[in-house]
């Protein structure tokens, strides 16, 4: 089954990147994106499980990749498919080898993230009001999103996130 999984994972992210691609004159395939991030793409149009494949494929495959922020956006797009099992393994996932001590605001944001997924909201507010109270401009968005998230906290997580 394992083996089924992985092929399928493999073949949706080589028809994703096909999509992707056009020919330059040489017919040689090039990416038609000025983003070179192709989940990005996938997640504006709300293709969420192709992104989280995609990102997934690209994590596992590519050693230079920035696996914190990888696996952050995979937790994420899973959290908008309401899959909140598997957007906290993965958001936790993204901490991993990271200390706690390094980035308090940070840390804010993703346990307020967590509790708004584990639908805990009183530590929701408790994490919101941390951010709000003394955020650097960098983490003005997500505080933003705290707020929305807890605003919003009767809704799923990708329509509870929308702030803007």
């Amino acid at each position: 089954m394992k083996a089924v999984s992985t092929y399928l994972i493999l073949l949706l992210c080589f028809q994703t990147n096909l999509k992707a691609q056009e020919s330059n004159e040489n017919g040689v395939a090039v990416n038609s994106k000025k983003d070179p991030e192709l989940w990005m793409s996938l997640e504006e149009n709300s293709q969420f499980l192709e992104a989280a494949s995609y990102l997934l494929y690209k994590v596992q495959s590519d050693s230079t990749r920035n696996k914190h922020a990888d696996y952050w956006h995979i937790g994420r797009m899973y959290g908008y498919l309401n899959d909140y099992e598997k957007a906290i393994f993965y958001l936790s996932k993204s901490t991993e080898n990271i200390n706690p001590n390094d980035d308090e605001q940070w840390w804010w944001y993703f346990y307020g993230t967590i509790t708004f997924l584990e639908r805990d909201k009183e530590a929701l507010l408790k994490y919101m009001t941390k951010l709000n109270i003394g955020h650097t401009q960098y983490y003005e968005p997500n505080a933003k999103t705290l707020v929305s998230l807890y605003k919003n906290f009767e809704k799923g997580y990708r329509e509870a996130s929308l702030w803007k």
